[in-house]
């Protein structure tokens, strides 16, 4: 067949944790390094490309290479490193819920003002030279 659903033809990284296609997952956690399989999947009636919704889509994959995600501990040396003024894990969590929230302030002062100044050029009705414009 030909490649779909934005799947590379050749070699590439598949991360797990982010499929949406159902089974997909499933099928890949069964094969080992150098293994190979055929599988189908249906592509359900809800997928956001609405052009292959429907669709049985069969693939071919070999299994070159596993990786696994080494987090970092949660801990004060990892808290120092996000927040460099943190000494602990504590103190960066409410510096970062912090500068959040003010964001979200800040946002919504923002769309206030745009909001009153819309407002307030669609009440005038005057002429604005062109050299102002610029």
């Amino acid at each position: 067949g030909e490649p779909a659903l934005g799947v590379p033809e050749g070699a590439f990284r598949y991360d797990t944790d982010v499929s949406s296609l159902p089974n997909f997952v499933e099928n890949l956690e069964k094969l080992g390094v150098g293994e190979e399989t055929e599988f189908d999947v249906d592509i359900p009636q809800d997928w956001p490309d609405e052009n292959v919704r429907g669709w049985q889509v069969s693939f071919k994959v070999k299994v070159n290479e596993i990786f696994e995600k080494k987090l970092p501990e949660l801990n004060d040396a990892f808290a120092a490193q996000i927040v460099p003024t943190a000494r602990t894990l504590e103190e960066a969590r409410e510096f970062l819920l912090k500068n959040i929230a003010g964001g979200k302030e800040e946002a919504k002062l923002q769309a206030l003002q745009n909001a009153v100044t819309e407002s307030i050029a669609d009440c005038l009705d005057i002429a604005i030279p062109e050299s102002m414009v610029r």
